[in-house]
């Protein structure tokens, strides 16, 4: 016997003393649509996010074609989708380049095919260039649905699918859906306000009040046995089609390539985020280039502070991009209200990260030549003067900021987008323990312990020996190298950590864009 699409078993979550679900226990059957009905807060959000898990329960089991999803969660979301009205996609982003990311995302083969399959499907062929923030809400609903449907999902959640689509359309939507679901023998948990719909589109129907399933049955008696009007038909079974294929092989790596892309499409799309890349760190440069310009003007013969004051200006500013790196793609997900997209999809946080870091390195890269190119035809800074050490301490501050990176975009997580403004400060803050421009011996006792901690104080110290002529030991690189690990190892717990407290607390499902707390 093959295993129900969807089993849900005694589920139950409490928020404090109030309980939003109590004790649900359900399927949904191969080619089976199951009508989830019920007034405002009698949980049929709360038990979709538990579903998709970005929300844990308080206790029970899900299992989607028999894949508990607390156990193997990667396995049974590859097999999963879902539209939401309260989960646009991305409106910076083409309807296009939505369909594809999020293809990569679920591991689709074939993925142009089957783009250009439900571009068709749903209309959207002549908005397949447009920006989804731009479309109506009738418009933005029928591109949710064509990536709900972009990985042929065995289970296929829809939370009021047509709430925002006018008769005609939603009658096509419902008929649309009817036949992916005959075709294919999917799951479809259908959630609505509306009987009549219901009524109209589901095989079976459970009525929820308070987080309680009071009635089940066929939604065209059911509803006439307890007092209530009700219409429809149900949909007949047909063959199934061919389904589309997922690289289940190499599945993380796209992943995490859907990620990395986003971000690439952002920038295409946009020369306004290109341009901070370049400006702030020319800014840097020419402005510290003309300060040591000065400085060589009016000291002593014999003394260059080119490499000691424009070389640090160099390396903090990169240790600076390849921080903000990570964090800024990583709020371009809080502004754009993606999360639920992303984590309710197979993705990892694993692989999450890996995306970010990934366009960090890039737009890291590209501030590096930037200022290297400046730094040396501008204002005759040589590298060579720092011999092969250069690459290591680069290497070394790269790594503290994917730590600091990962971080700071673990506390927004954890307070909420208002709290976005404590990334900013973060690499001024510890610029003084970092002794960027002078020695560690001229801060006081309590700072040089700090300074210690922070591996890019004994970068800065083993520039300005090198550039003295004095010795500068591997084995202290090295000492700081294994610090910026441990902090990245450390970064990525604290991530997690934090993104697990999100999914048990229902912070995750409901972060919006005021703070949360």
């Amino acid at each position: 016997m093959l295993p129900k699409v969807l089993a849900v078993n005694r589920l139950r979550r409490l928020y404090g003393d109030t309980v939003a679900v109590d004790g649900v226990s359900f399927d949904v059957g191969q080619g089976e649509i199951v009508g989830l009905l019920g007034p405002n807060g009698a949980g049929k959000t709360t038990i979709i996010n538990m579903i998709l898990g970005v929300l844990e329960p308080t206790s029970g089991t899900i299992r989607i074609e028999g894949a508990d999803i607390a156990v193997s969660r990667v396995r049974a979301l590859e097999r999963t989708n879902f539209a939401a009205v309260y989960a646009p996609l991305p409106g910076n982003l083409t309807v296009y380049q939505n369909l594809r990311v999020f293809g990569l995302m679920y591991g689709v083969k074939e993925l142009p095919e089957r783009i250009a399959a439900l571009l068709e499907q749903f209309d959207l062929k002549r908005l397949r260039h447009s920006r989804c923030g731009v479309l109506s809400s009738g418009e933005q609903t029928r591109v949710s649905l064509a990536k709900a449907m972009i990985n042929r999902p065995r289970l296929l959640l829809l939370d009021e699918p047509t709430a925002s689509l006018d008769p005609a359309v939603a009658s096509d939507i419902r008929a649309q859906i009817h036949e992916f679901v005959s075709r294919d023998q999917v799951g479809v948990l259908w959630t609505s306000h509306n009987m009549y719909e219901v009524a109209d589109v589901c095989d079976r129907v459970l009525f929820l009040s308070r987080g309680r399933i009071l009635l089940e049955g066929d939604p065209g008696t059911l509803p006439r046995a307890h007092g209530m009007d009700a219409r429809g038909t149900l949909h007949r079974r047909g063959p199934r089609s061919a389904r589309a294929e997922a690289d289940l092989s190499m599945a993380p790596f796209r992943r995490t390539a859907a990620i990395v892309l986003r971000q690439f499409y952002l920038m295409r799309g946009s020369p306004v985020r290109v341009l901070p890349i370049f400006a702030w760190v020319a800014v840097d440069i020419v402005l510290w280039g003309f300060i040591t310009r000065y400085l060589n003007a009016i000291a002593s013969p014999g003394f260059d502070f080119v490499p000691v004051l424009l070389g640090a200006i160099l390396l903090w500013d990169f240790f600076t991009r390849v921080m903000h790196g990570v964090s800024i793609a990583f709020l371009e997900d809080v502004w754009s209200h993606n999360f639920l997209n992303l984590f309710a999809s197979p993705l990892s946080i694993r692989e999450y990260i890996g995306g970010l870091v990934l366009t960090s390195i890039a737009t890291s890269a590209l501030g590096l030549i930037t200022m290297v190119v400046l730094a040396t035809t501008a204002f005759g800074l040589s590298f060579f003067v720092y011999g092969f050490m250069f690459v290591p301490f680069l290497l070394v501050l790269f790594l503290f900021g994917i730590a600091l990176g990962i971080f700071a975009s673990a506390l927004v997580l954890r307070f909420g987008p208002a709290s976005e403004w404590i990334v900013w400060p973060i690499p001024a803050f510890l610029s003084p323990f970092a002794a960027v421009f002078y020695p560690v011996s001229t801060l006081p006792p309590w700072m040089r312990q700090v300074s210690c901690l922070l591996p890019p104080s004994y970068v800065f110290e083993g520039m300005r020996a090198i550039v003295s002529g004095g010795a500068y030991r591997g084995t202290t690189l090295l000492l700081s190298a294994c610090l910026a690990v441990l902090y990245i190892l450390l970064a990525s717990w604290c991530f997690t950590r934090i993104h697990r407290h999100a999914v048990r607390t229902g912070l995750l499902a409901r972060y919006s864009a005021e703070s949360t707390g």
